[in-house]
């Protein structure tokens, strides 16, 4: 990606004189969608530089260069859907041969998801059933960064770089023993994965579990790769299902409010609030007005032992 602009002249203008003093040049450079982020490595970068220049006839030209850096948004929502659901990776493996080949220790590791961004915690399960007679020291956890760098055409060379972003130390798990484990790693800040936009500089991740086994044998490790990016996934809000309306409900109007026991209609200026649970129970809430039921009433007359009842 390369821009020019002049800020004074063009290319094919006569020459000029600048008055002495402090004077003002505004200018922009628009940036593609598809810029890489900036990234600073062992064997390559990825840099951004504005550089004016001095046009200075039969004299050196003056050069003045400023970087800046470029982050580009990588918002998980819109990446596969398989990011968001758990993932799981295990594996086996047995010490020994012949006779005196052990039974397989088993590893097993679980994500929730594949996604998260800088600042969120990686929340990693491992389950270990170690059936052989050999101790596991402890349980080594890491987020570990992979740069492969790539040369292009005519000769073409490739190379991969290994870089530690966080770590952690589990607890051990003893012979002929089942253990579950669980620790969260930090995702700091960090360049989002980057595959498409660059093809000489690509940005992976990966969660690496590994078992230190005591004495001279070979460690246990488990990979699972990770998407890192700027936007982190919509936490969806839990559905609050709402209780069904009582049949009793359906058949009430404006004018006309039924409760348990006994027919009431409201009569007054203000319009109650009605609500209702599952058993059909309606309850009516007034502010500060005595209001007389008529059909109460109605009954009262008809049934003169029944007491006077305001809501």
């Amino acid at each position: 990606m390369e821009s020019k602009t002049f800020l004074m002249g063009s290319e094919s203008s006569q020459n000029f004189t600048i008055q002495t003093g402090t004077h003002t040049y505004n200018f922009a450079c628009k940036l593609p969608e598809e810029c890489p982020t900036s990234f600073e490595g062992l064997h390559g970068c990825i840099r951004y530089l504005v550089k004016v220049t001095l046009l200075i006839p039969w004299k050196f030209n003056q050069t003045y260069t400023r970087g800046f850096t470029v982050m580009k948004m990588l918002d998980l929502n819109y990446e596969s859907p398989h990011i968001k659901i758990p993932t799981t990776s295990e594996n086996y493996r047995s010490y020994c041969c012949g006779p005196c080949k052990t039974e397989p220790i088993k590893m097993q590791v679980q994500l929730p998801q594949i996604g998260y961004v800088p600042g969120q915690r990686i929340p990693v399960t491992v389950l270990v059933i170690n059936n052989t007679g050999i101790p596991v020291a402890d349980i080594r956890y890491a987020l570990i960064m992979l740069v492969r760098y790539a040369s292009p055409a005519p000769q073409q060379h490739s190379c991969l770089e290994r870089i530690t972003m966080t770590t952690a130390k589990g607890e051990s798990v003893l012979r002929n023993c089942t253990r579950s484990l669980t620790q969260e790693l930090l995702v700091p800040a960090t360049p989002p994965t980057c595959i498409r936009s660059c093809n000489i500089i690509r940005i992976t991740y990966q969660v690496e579990v590994e078992a230190y086994m005591k004495g001279w044998y070979a460690n246990q490790t488990i990979t699972i790769p990770v998407l890192i990016g700027n936007v982190p996934l919509w936490q969806t809000p839990a559905i609050i299902q709402q209780q069904p309306r009582s049949s009793r409900m359906s058949m009430v109007s404006e004018e006309e409010i039924v409760l348990e026991g006994a027919n009431v209609v409201k009569d007054g200026q203000q319009t109650p609030t009605v609500t209702a649970d599952t058993r059909g129970l309606v309850s009516v809430m007034f502010s500060h007005r005595w209001i007389f039921i008529r059909n109460y009433l109605h009954h009262l007359t008809r049934n003169p032992c029944i007491p006077y009842v305001a809501i």
